[in-house]
């Protein structure tokens, strides 16, 4: 039942921030431009790469993940725009790009298909957590993309004025 209960907090929150067209085409702009650049940046960031050899190479699931990282992401930032507009200073404004920065950066990890992209994502980090990373890159990707979808679950209590901890004066809307 508390499923349903989850689902029901989204939807009333994606209800009231897509009901605006501005944040419909947010959404349709961030699902390709971050689908776009998830797919780019190692296609071309990585000496010796192409577009053919990243299909090449790329495992299925990775196809899967970046759509799933796309669209997650495609309600996140609209539904944060709207609630940040509504915010009136930047501590509380900045608590909300944290979570937003995360899902960012798990979306780009998630898009180095092979292990040479991810050792050049990596290279910064030394060898241990390279090899960490590439050991537990499907369980780093999915704890991504679930922390992706709770962080989704918050903004959504916040949009319908239901967190307690983040009060936010959001305009009163229609009720249906």
């Amino acid at each position: 039942m508390a499923v349903f209960g989850f689902f029901k907090e989204i939807q009333a929150a994606l209800d009231a921030v897509f009901s605006a067209n501005e944040y419909r085409w947010l959404a349709i702009i961030s699902f390709v431009g971050i689908a776009a650049f998830s797919w780019l940046l190692p296609v071309y960031t990585i000496p010796g790469n192409d577009a053919a050899f990243w299909f090449k190479v790329a495992p299925s699931y990775s196809y899967v993940f970046l759509f799933l990282f796309s669209a997650a992401m495609a309600v996140l930032i609209p539904m944060q725009v709207f609630v940040w507009r509504q915010r009136a200073s930047l501590p509380e404004k900045g608590a909300g790009a944290a979570g937003l920065f995360s899902g960012v950066m798990a979306t780009v990890y998630s898009s180095a298909a092979c292990a040479g992209c991810i050792t050049a994502f990596g290279a910064f980090l030394g060898g241990g957590a390279t090899l960490f990373l590439l050991n537990y890159r499907s369980e780093l990707i999915a704890g991504g993309l679930l922390l992706t979808l709770v962080s989704i679950y918050f903004t959504a209590q916040t949009v319908n004025r239901k967190c307690t901890t983040c009060v936010v004066a959001l305009p009163m809307r229609n009720e249906a």
